[in-house]
């Protein structure tokens, strides 16, 4: 549902990291830059956590039950 927005979220900060510096000495230099920009989605989505998911969930399984089974 929201994969579409979230890869596009992350590619475009990985434009941005690799934008503002176009030459790095070396590929584990580039790759570093990468994995502290990753760092940094996740330290913003743990903050922004869904507000009452367990409700929100037990709604949704109800909805779409033949879905959510495991």
């Amino acid at each position: 549902m929201y994969t579409t927005n979230i890869i596009e979220i992350i590619n475009s900060a990985f434009r941005r990291v690799t934008d503002k510096k176009r030459i790095f000495p070396s590929d584990e230099a580039l790759i570093k830059n990468l994995y502290l920009a990753i760092e940094g989605f996740e330290k913003k989505w743990e903050r922004s956590k869904i507000k009452n998911w367990s409700i929100i969930y037990g709604q949704l399984s109800e909805i779409f039950k033949e879905r959510l089974e495991v």
